[in-house]
């Protein structure tokens, strides 16, 4: 095995970030950066660049628009590279259901204080148990992956806030209750993970509940 980090990366702000009407307007898939996130998203690979061990990267993406687009805007700022990339839609993000459903006040809704973000499903969407499965059938593609002879010693994910949560769960077996502890990184957030011997570990904790 050749892989030495691996970076999980939220995308950069969206414009649904800054004004939730627009799932009024675009499917959620189809939610691009705003000029502030494609800035944010430059800085990134900038960033990227000092943390990568070497110039050899495969980079998985989830198939929404805002994650291609820091993508792109990653790649232009990281120099002469040796890369290959993968779109990848079970890392994309949870399902939320209709876009009227989309707009549900979390905080005032009595199913979600009973059920918790793990448990708890959007209508006609999808509960984080759902999306955990997801990350469990990922997590086989990847375990092969890492085992190929020409795998780079860089491994890049570009994905969202919930499933980089739940990514860290299944990958340290973290309990449903550590898991709610956690909460969504910021949009310029980078999770690094280091090889120690034979296991990963965080470079930093992960952003937690206070």
């Amino acid at each position: 095995m050749k892989l030495k980090k691996i970076f999980l990366i939220r995308h950069r702000e969206s414009i649904a970030n800054t004004d939730r009407n627009i799932y009024h307007q675009l499917s959620n898939h189809k939610i691009p950066l705003s000029e502030n996130g494609m800035k944010q998203a430059q800085e990134c690979g900038k960033q990227l660049r000092d943390k990568l061990v070497s110039k050899n990267v495969f980079f998985y993406l989830s198939p929404f628009l805002r994650t291609k687009q820091t993508f792109k805007n990653i790649l232009d700022n990281l120099g002469n590279i040796n890369y290959r990339f993968r779109e990848e839609p079970r890392i994309r993000e949870q399902d939320f259901g209709n876009p009227r459903d989309q707009f549900i006040d979390l905080t005032s809704d009595p199913d979600y204080t009973k059920c918790g973000p793990f448990f708890y499903r959007f209508p006609n969407g999808e509960c984080g148990a759902d999306v955990y499965d997801r990350v469990t059938s990922f997590f086989s593609t990847l375990n092969s992956d890492f085992f190929k002879k020409d795998y780079p010693e860089n491994l890049v994910i570009i994905t969202h806030g919930m499933l980089m949560r739940l990514f860290i769960m299944r990958w340290y077996h973290w309990t449903v209750e550590e898991f709610e502890k956690l909460i969504n990184p910021p949009n310029c957030y980078i999770s690094t993970m280091i090889l120690n011997g034979e296991k990963y570990s965080l470079e930093e904790p992960f952003p937690k509940l206070r």
